[in-house]
């Protein structure tokens, strides 16, 4: 059965609201502050506090979690441009592979350049242009589009998961240090959910407070009691 809870007016501490009261966070270059408004409210209506110190714990469940979200979006980041980065060079690499090919064969564009008394060079600029189409193409948000790039890749002789792979294993510092923090984060979020938790659970053992108007409406009156008959045993 649930237990009755009056919350705290913070009008009687001359305050608008109890969050007034806690630290006012201020935006980080590179969020959205709608989608931390749209993050803080959903988590807030989930969590339901109904005291100040709640609210405070709330608060930092909440910061903890979007941090963590944070987190592991900087992370997605480093291992898409380790991934974009190693497609680039891959292109151009198969790209100047095919140049060297034709051009040795017989009237290729280094024959030719040779005849003109010209040095053959390879159009590095336009190959690394084509490159990095590629991997924009293959990191779409269309999925026919990015479907369409990977089988671009695998004709290539590369197997896009090895690509993403070979992201984790040589992306840096970056991966490795989000990664770590991804951890840190989880396991304190873990431990302030427990003390929210705790929190509650000790609230909802209280006594009930209601209202002396909720509690007179509850009242029932009983029913008269009608006297019993003597009973004579003569």
């Amino acid at each position: 059965m649930a237990t009755a809870v009056t919350r705290p007016d913070p009008g009687r501490f001359n305050m608008e609201t109890f969050s007034e009261l806690l630290f006012q966070r201020e935006t980080v270059i590179g969020e959205a502050p709608v989608a931390y408004a749209t993050f803080h409210g959903g988590l807030m209506q989930s969590l339901v506090p109904t005291s100040p110190y709640e609210c405070v714990v709330a608060e930092k469940l909440i910061a903890l979690e979007w941090e963590l979200t944070q987190h592991r979006t900087m992370r997605n980041a480093c291992l898409r441009h380790s991934a974009v980065d190693a497609v680039m060079h891959a292109v151009v690499s198969f790209i100047e592979e095919n140049w060297k090919s034709g051009a040795n064969n017989k009237g290729g564009a280094i024959t030719k350049a040779k005849a003109r008394g010209q040095k053959p060079t390879f159009d590095m600029q336009a190959a690394t242009a084509e490159g990095a189409d590629l991997a924009k193409r293959a990191t779409s948000a269309d999925e026919d589009v990015r479907n369409a790039a990977c089988s671009e890749i695998t004709a290539m002789g590369m197997d896009p998961l090895e690509v993403m792979s070979a992201a984790y294993r040589s992306s840096g510092t970056g991966v490795t240090f989000h990664g770590a923090e991804i951890q840190d984060l989880e396991k304190r979020s873990r431990e302030v959910k427990r003390e929210y938790d705790a929190l509650q659970k000790a609230r909802l053992l209280e006594p009930p407070v209601v209202d002396a108007g909720i509690q007179d409406a509850c009242v029932v009156e009983e029913a008269p009691v009608k006297p019993k008959k003597p009973i004579n045993w003569i």
